[in-house]
């Protein structure tokens, strides 16, 4: 009788290189009881640097980053630190109204609502275009059946235009301590790269988002220090957002050199 039992047998040095395995059927195969409790596989993790590694890929977009941002902060009399600081505050909240978006149903927290307001036969109305509007990205935008029709793609433009930057705009003019220019770099740069950028060259983190709205939120600088992130090794290449970049921040300059605002 044949002894089908090799656990003893040292096979490390039998060459299979060039045997051909690619009909044989192992979907029987019983590997339950299989120990890979010595297996080491932390070399891996430990040894992978996911933030170098983003700037590495896009070390384009971040030349012309700073480059934009040192020609805003001149044409805008705002410090290189504090315009750099803006577009940090704007990108991070950003993130967190996205973030918020997919969390709650304004919708249906205001439909559960009863006070003067929803009652109101005028003010009622405006209010339930208001929470269609903020609830517009977590619904439509994230229904595929319909989310690249044209009506859609420019509501979805405007959704991000508000919560990416524009919102904070109102908030920059009561403070007054924010470059707002900033801010509306960083607005326009989202929604265009959204709706732009994205058509054309869907990246697998914006597809893995819509596969699972509670990932991938902002920046991936962000979703890791979130721990929002939905795979570390998915390093999105968004070089091609420089000419977004360069072409806001010349506009930026031009409307700032030539109008007193």
């Amino acid at each position: 009788m044949i002894n089908n039992d090799i656990s003893n047998n040292d096979i490390s040095n039998v060459d299979i290189s060039n045997n051909d395995i690619s009909n044989v059927d192992i979907s029987n195969v019983d590997i339950s009881n299989v120990d890979i409790s010595n297996v080491d596989i932390s070399r891996n993790f430990n040894d992978y640097t996911p933030f170098l590694n983003i700037i590495k890929t896009n070390f384009i977009f971040y030349i012309v980053l700073f480059i934009c941002l040192y020609f805003i902060s001149k044409y805008t009399n705002h410090s290189y630190l504090n315009t750099i600081l803006s577009l940090f505050i704007a990108s991070f909240l950003g993130y967190f109204i996205h973030f918020l978006s997919h969390q709650i149903s304004f919708t249906k927290f205001y439909s559960s609502s009863n006070n003067y307001i929803t009652n109101s036969k005028y003010l009622n109305p405006i209010l339930l275009k208001i929470v269609h509007f903020l609830d517009f990205h977590d619904i439509t935008h994230h229904n595929t059946n319909i989310n690249k029709q044209t009506e859609n793609i420019f509501y979805e433009f405007l959704n991000n235009l508000v919560t990416q930057g524009l919102f904070a705009v109102f908030f920059v003019f009561l403070v007054k301590k924010i470059n707002m220019w900033t801010f509306l770099l960083w607005a326009f740069l989202y929604a265009t790269t959204h709706n732009i950028n994205y058509y054309f060259l869907p990246p697998t983190r914006h597809i893995n988002h819509h596969k699972n709205k509670f990932t991938n939120y902002g920046l991936m600088f962000e979703d890791l220090l979130l721990n929002t992130e939905s795979n570390i090794f998915d390093i999105e290449n968004y070089n091609h957002v420089s000419i977004n970049l360069i072409i806001l921040t010349g506009l930026i300059c031009i409307i700032t050199r030539n109008f007193e605002i």
